[in-house]
Parts: C-alpha cells; sequence; structure tokens
C-alpha cells in the first residue's frame, strides 16, 4: 500500500488533502482512483485513508483507521561521520535514515574534500526517510567542523 506524507495542516476534520509531487505521484504514476486505499502520515501518526475525489489540484482522501505505528527507536542515536565522496554520502544517509538515526552530522575535518551538494543531500534525506516510513524525521547536519564537536562533549574512542 502506498504511504505518503503530508503536512499536519493538510489533515482537517478526518479529511486529508493531498497535492503538489504527491498529487502527481497518486493522480499520474500510481494511477489511482476513487477508493482506493492509502496510508499518510504527517509527522506524529499514520493514518488509513480512502481516496474520495480527485479534482485537477488535490486529491481528497477520508481518514478511517488511525494507525497504531511505534516504529521509532526507544533511545536517541546520533552519528557523526567525516565527509565522504557524494556517491558514499547518499549511500550512508539513506542507510542511516532506514535504520533510525535521530541525528547525522557530517564532519569537516583538515582531510576532507568541501563541497557543497546540501540541495541533493536533502533530496536524498527526505527519500531515504520516505522508503523507511518514519512517522518523524531525523536531523541532518551538513558542513559542521570538527572543532565545534569536541567543545560540545563529543568522546572521541579509540
Amino acid at each position: 500500500m502506498q504511504r505518503y506524507f503530508v503536512e499536519s495542516s493538510n489533515i482537517i476534520n478526518g479529511y486529508v488533502y493531498i497535492n503538489g509531487e504527491d498529487y502527481h505521484h497518486i493522480t499520474k504514476v500510481m494511477r489511482m482512483k476513487i477508493d482506493d486505499e492509502i496510508i499518510v502520515c504527517d509527522n506524529q501518526d499514520s493514518y488509513l485513508c480512502k481516496i474520495i475525489e480527485i479534482n485537477v489540484e488535490c486529491v481528497t482522501s477520508q481518514i478511517f483507521k488511525k494507525l497504531d505505528e511505534k516504529k521509532e527507536l526507544p533511545v536517541n542515536v546520533t552519528i557523526a561521520q567525516g565527509v565522504v565522496r557524494r556517491e558514499k554520502a547518499e549511500e550512508v544517509i539513506d542507510k542511516i535514515t532506514q535504520l533510525g538515526a535521530n541525528k547525522y552530522l557530517m564532519v569537516i575535518s583538515g582531510q576532507s574534500i568541501y563541497f557543497s551538494h546540501k540541495n541533493r543531500f536533502v533530496l536524498e534525506y527526505n527519500f531515504a526517510f520516505w522508503i523507511a516510513c518514519f512517522n518523524s524525521s531525523p536531523e541532518l547536519h551538513i558542513e559542521i567542523p570538527f572543532d565545534p564537536q569536541l567543545s560540545a562533549g563529543f568522546k572521541i574512542t579509540g
């Protein structure tokens, strides 16, 4: 069953209004019709919904069941890693999101090759988040210098 992420403001009185890229995905890619079921998630809850209307700008679905999904880890996990090549960074972001890390720090050290592909990382992060089907999204910090991490209390073990 397809899962879509919406802002809480798009859920009003038991109805979910889906527009933008998800609207395109539902109508053009998946070719869903009225009465098809989807799962809709905001940052807190997941709902089983049935599509009741498809118009030019928006897909309207009605919530008929709140799902009891607790996929979050019982602990907060932060992963700090030195900056790696773009291909590897995308894979790392994908995997740590699937595993449920709450925070990912890309640390710039003296050996790091500086680059700025923030938008690309954010896209990969959102895609991985979508695959993992978490109810809340982890934080992504890019281009954090190494020295402040030491002063912030990170302990290096080896």
